[in-house]
């Protein structure tokens, strides 16, 4: 599964995107509460390429979701990620 990153020429990025099509596409953000500013990049990646989810990892609380981006917490991430929901 090959894994990348994206960035724009105005600095709006995504950590990470995973598979060709692409599959996933992960921004982390070490804040305890995502903010609407801190979506720009995924969602930006999200409009452009339509990936199949976008997520974006950080401290938050609980798991919800802002619009089309799901926001989890880091350790819900890592449980997902190594029970194989997220890809």
């Amino acid at each position: 599964l090959p894994i990348r990153y994206w960035r724009t020429k105005s600095g709006l990025e995504a950590d990470f995107v995973l598979g060709r099509e692409p599959e996933l596409a992960i921004a982390v953000k070490g804040t305890g509460r995502v903010r609407p500013d801190d979506l720009k990049g995924i969602r930006a990646f999200t409009e452009e390429h339509h990936p199949r989810r976008s997520v974006v990892v950080s401290n938050d609380p609980a798991p919800r979701l802002a619009g089309e981006v799901e926001v989890l917490p880091w350790r819900v991430f890592l449980e997902r990620l190594w029970g194989e929901e997220l890809i």
